[in-house]
């Protein structure tokens, strides 16, 4: 079977252009694919840098409860204090009312 010269010459064309035309598909989707796996990558970065971030915010709020935990504590501790030496030296409330009776 013999084709005609010019039909030959244009499925030569049409072939090489059908080549161009699936190799630019394959770069374009391969782009893409590398576009996304570059996002994916960068968000996966973030989320790892927030739990880091939450872990150690989580360490600091059970740090500084424990430390309001224990200032309660001393200032209890404090005004149990305060109230056995009032109990003990009563006289040392007088010096308020002597502030507040002078002119």
């Amino acid at each position: 079977m013999i084709f005609n010269p010019h039909i030959s010459k244009f499925i030569k064309i049409g072939a090489v252009l059908f080549c161009f035309m699936c190799l630019f598909f394959a770069i374009n989707m391969a782009s893409k694919y590398e576009y996304q796996k570059t996002e994916t990558e960068i968000q996966g970065n973030k989320v790892r840098e927030l739990e880091e971030k939450i872990r150690e915010l989580t360490i600091i709020n059970q740090e500084l409860s424990q430390i309001r935990m224990i200032l309660a504590q001393d200032r209890e501790q404090l005004k149990k204090e305060i109230s056995v030496l009032q109990k003990k030296y009563p006289e040392l409330e007088d010096w308020k009312l002597t502030s507040k009776n002078e002119p």
